[in-house]
């Protein structure tokens, strides 16, 4: 990769911090977070995830710089698509839309590393355990933030509670999940130094 590919991609990426997340706009959140800001909680909750797994007994064979790096990667396309919102993604379908987020990343990543690309369709096809921890992050922190802009009293942000809430299949993804949930429904959230 040349110093001018390199820099290609970081303006692409750097695209992410002036796209806002479009579920937090039809939600009326002012100021909502942004694709980069999102992707910062994915890799944080990745990385605590990552942590609770390797302390079973055994603890499984993980590679947690490359559950990381899809971490960073896991939203790339959005630098071009942008966020495009759920009923869009619906109408249009789903399978196309993911076929041209595939292509944006191939696009920004082509003349950088293969391997990115590479990292982008193991996080897509989430069969590897890396790839699951990492969907099943992007799902924790949808709910850490709904719950941040739901105290904050945007009542537009329930409607991410009805949705799904895929674990993955990972044990420790499905009991933080339960625990948001319970203190969303007993409205409370764990306090924080801040407080």
């Amino acid at each position: 990769m040349t110093a001018d590919d390199a820099l290609a991609l970081l303006r692409h990426a750097d695209m992410l911090e002036a796209l806002p997340r479009t579920g937090w706009i039809t939600s009326r959140v002012p100021s909502p977070e942004s694709i980069a800001a999102h992707s910062y909680g994915v890799a944080f909750t990745v990385m605590l995830l990552l942590d609770r797994i390797a302390a079973r007994t055994p603890p499984p064979t993980v590679d947690r710089g490359r559950a990381l790096e899809m971490a960073l990667l896991h939203d790339l396309g959005e630098a071009i698509l942008t966020d495009i919102p759920s009923p869009v993604k619906r109408f249009a379908g789903r399978e196309a839309m993911k076929a041209a987020e595939r292509r944006a990343v191939a696009h920004m990543t082509d003349s950088a590393d293969p391997r990115y690309l590479a990292l982008y369709d193991e996080y897509s096809a989430a069969t590897t355990l890396e790839s699951r921890v990492v969907h099943a992050a992007d799902k924790i922190q949808l709910f850490v933030k709904a719950s941040q802009y739901g105290a904050a009293g945007f009542a537009g942000v329930e409607r991410f509670w009805s949705g799904g809430d895929d674990d993955a299949g990972l044990p420790e993804a499905r009991e933080l999940l339960d625990r948001l949930r319970a203190h969303h429904a007993e409205g409370t959230w764990p306090s924080g130094d801040w407080e």
